[in-house]
């Protein structure tokens, strides 16, 4: 969706000044992933994930793939989220938990679980 028309639906004003960080970058990730635009919360976490290594975009980022389908990305979206807990890139990892719950986000975490334990 072009970013003005997403910016829009989300409340975001003006829609022209949206400063791109990684906290903002998992704030209008996570609107997108409320709204189900898993596709569009995608781009938001990895354009954040560019400025920082932070566990909570790849946790979102993994849910939203899941979401879509795509289980391989999902994988390695999960070995990147275990590799951003060993450098304790935990900035709201314990909120974007509690905010990203729900059957898939189980799922995802059984993944990292697999891929931690080989159970």
């Amino acid at each position: 969706m072009p970013p003005e028309d997403l910016y829009r639906i989300l409340n975001y004003d003006p829609v022209t000044v949206v400063p791109l960080t990684p906290r903002t970058c998992f704030d209008i990730a996570y609107q997108c992933y409320l709204q189900e635009y898993y596709s569009d919360a995608i781009v938001f976490a990895r354009h954040g994930l560019t400025m920082c290594n932070d566990a909570r975009l790849h946790l979102l980022k993994g849910v939203c793939e899941l979401h879509l389908g795509r289980g391989g990305d999902a994988e390695r979206t999960a070995s990147e989220f275990r590799n951003s807990l060993t450098q304790q890139q935990l900035f709201g990892i314990e909120a974007a938990h509690e905010r990203i719950n729900e059957p898939l986000s189980a799922r995802f975490d059984s993944i990292v679980e697999y891929q931690n334990t080989g159970r």
